[in-house]
């Protein structure tokens, strides 16, 4: 995280505190913000499955459990690229992903710029 605060996209960053939104406006934030984000940071194709992934969320569930097969589908990606992608920004704190062997995996977004 203290890479993350020394790059220059911190400055343009949208940082109203996520208590005063709605899920949906936090959820809008964090797709400009993760569009925002350099490239040599966040992938096209990583920014295209974090999209996708937040466009699953709503406010009454604020999360997404798609497959890989499902994600690549609807991203033109391999199933195998969906999950470098996922990994990607799980390590880069954009998601936080929950694991379940045989039952898919959940995820969340996370709101970095303001932890």
């Amino acid at each position: 995280m203290h890479e993350r605060e020394k790059s220059p996209i911190t400055s343009r960053m949208e940082t109203k505190p996520p208590s005063d939104q709605t899920f949906a406006q936090r959820r809008d934030q964090w797709m400009r913000n993760l569009l925002k984000a350099d490239k040599e940071d966040v992938s096209a194709g990583a920014k295209n499955v974090g999209i996708r992934l937040a466009l699953y969320m709503h406010e009454g569930r604020q999360y997404a459990f798609p497959s890989y097969d499902e994600l690549g589908q609807e991203t033109g990606l391999s199933a195998r690229m969906v999950q470098v992608h996922t990994q990607t920004l799980e390590a880069q704190k954009w998601i936080r992903a929950k694991r379940k062997r045989n039952a898919g995996n959940t995820y969340e977004l996370r709101y970095w710029w303001t932890e």
